[in-house]
């Protein structure tokens, strides 16, 4: 039976073949360059699943940490009954159709994300299939 070695993916990342002077070697400061440049959220994700980085004390421009915050408000917004109600009479629904429908995305979260998420010209669709759906 074989022994793991500890931290064998990590030794063999240090010293493996052609690390120091292969396709993979680079020295400190062309890393320091690479990581300059890879401030992205998708080349930061791409050192991190490396192993090159860790997200711990991980400095974020404020800039993006702005971004950030308003992407995540976003998504967890709270749509009011009277910005639902409104949404609602733009959409030229008879009268008795409209508080149906208020009463419909009040009851469904996931059918007023979806009502909210499209765009204004396909509301009035999206809204009569949902509840055409429900009610079958």
């Amino acid at each position: 039976m074989a022994k793991p070695i500890p931290n064998y993916f990590k030794m063999a990342q240090l010293w493996a073949k052609d690390r120091g002077t292969g396709n993979h070697a680079e020295t400190a400061k062309e890393k320091r360059a690479r990581y300059g440049t890879s401030t992205t959220i998708d080349g930061i994700d791409l050192m991190v699943s490396q192993n090159e980085v860790s997200l711990e004390n991980f400095e974020v421009e404020e800039s993006d940490q702005m971004r950030a915050t308003e992407v995540m408000e976003k998504c967890f917004m709270k749509i009011s009954g009277a910005e639902i109600y409104a949404a609602l009479e733009v959409l030229d629904l008879e009268p008795t159709l409209v508080t149906d429908a208020y009463i419909f995305l009040m009851d469904n979260a996931k059918y007023k994300d979806m009502f909210f998420g499209c765009p204004v010209s396909g509301r009035k669709d999206l809204l009569l299939k949902l509840m055409f759906k429900s009610k079958n």
